[in-house]
């Protein structure tokens, strides 16, 4: 049974690795333009903010949406959502501070 859940879990968890790419260039661009602050709350909220939020609130959607079966499996997508957020956030930086930076020309 263990070694069920396990597969699983890793075959979701796999797919922030293809998330966490993106959110570590963000991180990395603002900190090479400068701009530890920006670089910094990127980081805080992906890390911490983010993640903490969708450990609580993941498992509980899928416990009410599919049923007790499902709830470990919120816990496993937890990651990618909370990446997921991370990419909107960094989008939202990086839009917002284009015209500062001048990387859009």
């Amino acid at each position: 049974k263990l070694m069920e859940i396990t597969a699983e879990g890793m075959a979701i968890f796999g797919l922030s690795f293809m998330l966490k790419g993106f959110n570590t260039y963000a991180s990395s661009l603002f900190t090479s333009l400068n701009s530890g602050i920006i670089s910094g709350v990127l980081s805080i909220f992906r890390s911490l903010i983010f993640s903490i939020g969708a450990v609580l609130a993941m498992p509980l959607c899928f416990y009410y949406i599919w049923g007790e079966q499902y709830l470990l499996t919120g816990v496993w997508w937890a990651v990618n959502f909370a990446e997921g957020l991370a990419i909107i956030m960094a989008f939202i930086f990086i839009a917002a501070n284009k015209k500062k930076y001048r990387y859009a020309d």
